[in-house]
């Protein structure tokens, strides 16, 4: 697992829907990461109903959180692709897989102020929640039980994040190269990073 490119690709989608994060990773035997990334207007009451007919903050913020989530993997794809003939399911796909697990329609849990969503997304660490459950759980908060309708929006989420990261692949490439070597970056420091090297 390229953790640097994974984080890096959290990293940079935050960043670029404005969303204020911090990325890491463990430089150590264990490839593992985490990024976590705070909604810069705190999180909406969310009300639940038909997600086209709720809330044009809570649609953005729920929209947001899960393409966030999305991102690691795809990121991972376009960076370290895998050249020992393992096949991954693109990880909207394994989020659709999970909608109907038992339970996965409940809030998922907000750490932290009542006020302040914390997302964070934790990679090869047992105790962390992988990046397909979270977008899975944001899924079947937006949609309820309507598994097609789910479905279907992590896959247009999943081909935006990549559209994304692969328009902007050598800046997320700057940002996980920066991830790898100092262990921690947060969204603050990316524009200064990206246009330095841009002069070079």
């Amino acid at each position: 697992m390229s953790s640097a490119e994974h984080e890096a690709s959290h990293a940079w989608l935050a960043y670029r829907l404005g969303w204020p994060c911090v990325a890491s990773v463990n430089r150590g035997a264990v490839a593992d990461g985490c990024t976590v990334a705070d909604p810069p207007m705190g999180v909406p009451l969310l009300t639940g109903g038909p997600f086209l007919l709720r809330p044009a903050a809570e649609r953005e913020f729920v929209t947001n959180t899960c393409l966030i989530a999305l991102a690691g993997q795809i990121g991972e794809e376009l960076l370290a692709p895998v050249l020992d003939g393992r096949i991954v399911d693109p990880v909207g796909e394994q989020a659709a897989a999970l909608l109907e697990t038992p339970g996965l329609a409940e809030l998922p849990e907000l750490p932290g102020p009542a006020d302040q969503l914390v997302m964070s997304a934790f990679m090869d660490d047992p105790a962390g929640v992988c990046d397909a459950v979270r977008a899975a759980e944001w899924a079947s908060l937006a949609h309820g039980a309507d598994h097609v309708g789910a479905s279907r929006w992590l896959a247009w989420l999943e081909s935006e994040a990549r559209a994304i990261l692969a328009a902007d692949v050598e800046q997320v490439r700057l940002v996980a190269a920066a991830l790898q070597r100092d262990g921690e970056m947060s969204s603050a420091a990316i524009p200064a990073l990206v246009g330095a090297c841009s002069l070079t």
